[in-house]
């Protein structure tokens, strides 16, 4: 059987990285070869690496977490104001985005909205920012992006200014308050972590 190892070995790529997995599995992954990155959802409202060992995993083995929606798909951005205006595709996907979950979710836009005006800085700039404070600086955010307008946006969160009052206070709300609905549709959530 040709392992991934065998394969780098044999030339056909340079690195491996993880998805969705758990810290176990980082940890017996590294045993065998080493991992470069883990993507893995994180954001204000998905921060369960935090807590379930994939963070602390990624930082003893100094692997890379690449963290996709880092944006919660566009709502940390402040795009949406209602319920009406989130694409119906999310609503049926991801349980987060449904009208009776929508208004209770909508704590973390208010919070990043609130400190971007203080700033100067748009949602999207402020939750890309606390992002890039966390995990020792382990972790690589991958917003999406349809123009260059918000890729300009999204990059510029580098000179937001945080002070340790802010973060403070960020972390306390993303400690203590509930997200509402699961990341994904419950069939999809069981294949998460393994």
């Amino acid at each position: 059987m040709r392992t991934l190892a065998t394969l780098i070995k044999e030339g056909k790529f340079n690195h491996i990285g993880l998805s969705e997995v758990s810290g176990k599995t980082i940890r017996r992954a590294a045993k065998i070869h080493p991992i470069t990155t883990v993507e893995v959802e994180f954001s204000l409202w998905s921060t369960e690496i935090k807590t379930n060992g994939v963070l602390d995993a990624c930082n003893e083995l100094g692997i890379k977490i690449v963290a996709y929606s880092p944006l919660g798909r566009g709502i940390l951005s402040g795009k949406w104001d209602k319920p009406e205006d989130v694409p119906e595709t999310l609503k049926q996907a991801f349980p987060r985005y449904s009208d009776e979950n929508f208004e209770e979710n909508k704590k973390f836009v208010e919070l990043v909205k609130e400190i971007g005006k203080k700033k100067n800085a748009s949602p999207a700039q402020v939750a890309i920012k606390w992002i890039l404070t966390q995990g020792n600086g382990n972790i690589i955010p991958i917003p999406g992006a349809t123009t260059s307008q918000r890729v300009k946006e999204n990059m510029a969160a580098v000179d937001v200014q945080l002070t340790e009052v802010e973060l403070a206070a960020i972390n306390k709300f993303v400690e203590t308050t509930e997200v509402k609905g699961g990341r994904y549709a419950a069939a999809h959530e069981a294949s998460l972590w393994g």
